[in-house]
């Protein structure tokens, strides 16, 4: 036991290393994202604020859920939210609605045959 926790040590240590080394050189730190409970709430609240209320539920938290991914990504800055961005997201959440375009292959087939849309397209 103890000669793999000496491995793990090393291993961890040599990750250490090379991270201390790409942040020397200058490397971008990444921006952290919230850890705190109550900054996570803060800007699921800030986000939540932005949306219109009277969405349907489920487009709602869609739209809400993706513009959260997207700033913890990195991929959309906090500040950059505007009302065109916000529509931009709820129009893609709509999208998500429409059963011609996005279907499940879990989704039944109808309700007389008991098979899925995935196994139709696999017949």
């Amino acid at each position: 036991m103890l000669p793999l926790l000496r491995s793990r040590i090393r291993a961890l240590q040599s990750k250490i290393a090379a991270l201390e080394k790409l942040l020397a050189k200058g490397a971008p730190r990444p921006a952290p994202l919230p850890r705190r409970e109550a900054a996570a709430a803060k800007l699921l609240r800030d986000i939540a604020s932005l949306v219109p209320m009277g969405l349907p539920a489920d487009v709602r938290e869609e739209a809400v859920q993706a513009i959260t991914v997207d700033i913890l990504a990195h991929k959309l800055a906090r500040e950059s939210l505007d009302s065109r961005t916000v529509r931009r997201y709820i129009r893609a959440a709509y999208g998500l609605r429409d059963p011609l375009r996005f279907r499940s292959l879990d989704a039944p087939v109808s309700h007389n045959d008991g098979r899925t849309l995935g196994e139709s397209l696999a017949a």
